[in-house]
């Protein structure tokens, strides 16, 4: 059996942080597992919906053409020369509007090498502060990865890295808002380093 997709997720709060992703996979009879690491006490409760022919085309349409090409926030990650002995490859970070509650992100290597990818994607909430880390590893050129997260309020970052070799670990990755921003008023925010504003 081949594995095309695996993800590893980690999640502060299930309740509160919740994941939401699209995969895609190729014309075959493919088989999606999902388990927990976890004790008893803390189960995992997961929706799977299998869309049309016509709905899937409609969902790929929304995802690759009209979000992927046309995000606010894109950068290419390239893969690094041994990521087991700490020499990894490129670290991405994104900074994310306030005013977006909910965010979108879109793994691809279709356009940088159309290869499989591995990375890791973390999302955080203040310096170091990890809400859900993502370990990621996707077919690549004709599946991409398509996830939305809950960013509410200020503070939020989004990093990443290239788990594979330089040859082969370039992919793209894309950034961007989900659905209505909020609105959005910095005069709450705590400021830090005693510099003001």
């Amino acid at each position: 059996q081949r594995c095309v997709h695996e993800m590893i997720f980690d999640n502060m709060n299930g309740a509160e942080f919740p994941l939401k992703a699209t995969l895609k996979f190729k014309k075959l009879s493919p088989v999606l597992k999902i388990e927990t690491e976890g004790s008893a006490e803390f189960p995992i409760e997961c929706g799977v919906y299998v869309p049309g022919v016509e709905e899937s085309e409609e969902i790929g349409k929304i995802t690759e053409e009209m979000f992927f090409y046309d995000a606010p926030l894109k950068e290419s990650v390239q893969g690094g020369t041994d990521y087991l002995k700490s020499k990894g490859g490129a670290i991405r970070t994104f900074n994310i509007d306030p005013a977006w509650e909910k965010t979108q992100i879109m793994v691809w290597s279709k356009d940088v090498g159309k290869k499989s990818f591995k990375t890791n994607i973390e999302v955080l909430q203040g310096p170091n502060n990890q809400k859900q880390h993502i370990n990621l590893r996707c077919g690549g050129s004709t599946q991409p990865y398509h996830a939305v997260i809950d960013t509410p309020g200020s503070g939020w970052m989004i990093r990443c890295n290239s788990k594979k070799f330089l040859e082969d670990g370039k992919f793209e990755i894309a950034v961007g808002p989900y659905g209505d921003s909020a609105s959005y008023d910095a005069d709450g925010d705590v400021v830090m380093g005693g510099f003001g504003r």
